[in-house]
């Protein structure tokens, strides 16, 4: 995995914006609370999507495009269908982490079969069923891809440093991490961590 500006990182999904494919654009609205306004790539409307939270703080799709997930300021999380605005879960007990500055990530992952939900702990939510998998005590500012689609990175931030943690999404374990420090790494590898 490479690193990226952590401040870059730590702001990302904020906004909204294109599906992976280019297929959907979103968008938080100027002056909206808990609302996504989401198109296809023609310009037309799908509609808005509506959350219950005070302010929208994260967004992403599915690598099919199939779906948009979004995470609001005061926790929660819901998952809609692309295609037609529908709702397909509400996961409101998810809670942001008010250490990051109430940040809740989201990352569709594993073929798109795992949505991982950071803030103040980890969650993997199966996408068969959509239901929570796993849980791990774990707070998380952000979530990130590798080339590895079994493989992405959790970052926790706090006072000018950073840990990155390896998880395995197949297993839902973490596997190792990395201390970073103004966005280089600085090789203190704790080996062995494993989640509880």
């Amino acid at each position: 995995m490479t690193d990226e500006a952590l401040p870059e990182l730590l702001a990302a999904g904020r906004e909204g914006g294109p599906s992976p494919r280019g297929a959907f654009q979103s968008r938080v609205p100027p002056g909206a609370r808990h609302r996504i306004e989401l198109w296809r790539a023609n310009g037309m409307s799908i509609g808005s999507l509506e959350g219950r939270w005070l302010r929208t703080v994260s967004i992403a799709y599915s690598s099919t495009e199939r779906w948009i997930a979004a995470g609001g300021f005061a926790g929660g999380v819901a998952v809609w269908e692309t295609a037609t605005g529908a709702l397909v879960s509400l996961f409101p007990d998810l809670e942001a982490d008010a250490g990051a500055d109430g940040r809740l990530p989201l990352l569709f992952a594993g073929g798109d079969s795992v949505l991982v939900c950071g803030g103040r702990s980890l969650t993997f939510i199966d996408t068969t069923l959509w239901k929570t998998a796993r849980a791990i005590e774990q707070p998380t500012a952000a979530l990130r891809a590798s080339a590895d689609p079994l493989r992405i990175a959790a970052y926790e931030a706090g006072d000018n440093k950073c840990t990155r943690w390896t998880l395995n999404v197949k297993s839902m374990e973490i596997e190792g991490a990395d201390l970073l420090r103004e966005t280089r790494v600085y090789r203190a590898l704790f080996a062995g961590r494993r989640a509880s």
